[in-house]
């Protein structure tokens, strides 16, 4: 008589379902590090995006306004809130004596967002703009310098340090990741 028994059949199975197992455990955990790593990699990306575009700002601006707009600010320059006064752009040239402002602050409303607005002159020909730096922030803070990097108010300042923190969230666990900048106004 040819054919398996029933002992063969039962290893034979439980064999396969001991494979089955080994390979689901490591898709899982696979699957796990790379969700971990795509989130790295993506809040590493908002990090520095959200860096680069304060710093394209802050190189741009003729100096730090005291607030916007500036008769009866709805915002103030401080430690966490940054307002730039940028020259006007006109169809070929800056316009003299005309401002826009830019102001980058945590968003009213959420905490954790970080947000970019512009404000231009109506002769300017700069656009309006309110742009998301990031949605995972855990802090943001401005000094502001002169020259000699010592700290100074900031209608004074010839430099502006920016530290940015966001909160990484990698599954159960949370970490922050911290970028830090010092730039020069443009006068």
């Amino acid at each position: 008589m040819k054919g398996l028994t029933l002992v063969e059949m039962l290893i034979v199975t439980a064999a396969a379902l001991i494979v089955g197992v080994m390979l689901v455990t490591l898709l899982v955990n696979n699957s796990g590090f790379f969700y971990k790593q795509s989130s790295i990699i993506d809040q590493g990306l908002s990090l520095n995006e959200g860096l680069q575009e304060i710093d394209k700002n802050i190189r741009q601006a003729v100096k730090v306004a005291v607030g916007y707009p500036e008769d009866s600010p709805l915002y103030t320059t401080s430690s966490q809130t940054l307002v730039l006064k940028m020259p006007a752009l006109g169809p070929s040239e800056v316009i003299s004596d005309t401002y826009d402002y830019t102001v980058v602050n945590i968003d009213a409303a959420e905490d954790k967002i970080l947000r970019l607005q512009v404000f231009p002159n109506p002769l300017s020909t700069r656009k309006s703009q309110s742009l998301v730096l990031t949605k995972a922030l855990s802090s943001i803070t401005f000094n502001y310098l002169d020259n000699n990097d010592t700290v100074v108010s900031a209608n004074i300042a010839t430099q502006v340090e920016v530290i940015l923190s966001i909160l990484e969230n990698n599954g159960p666990q949370s970490s922050f990741r911290t970028s830090k900048a010092v730039t020069s106004l443009r006068n």
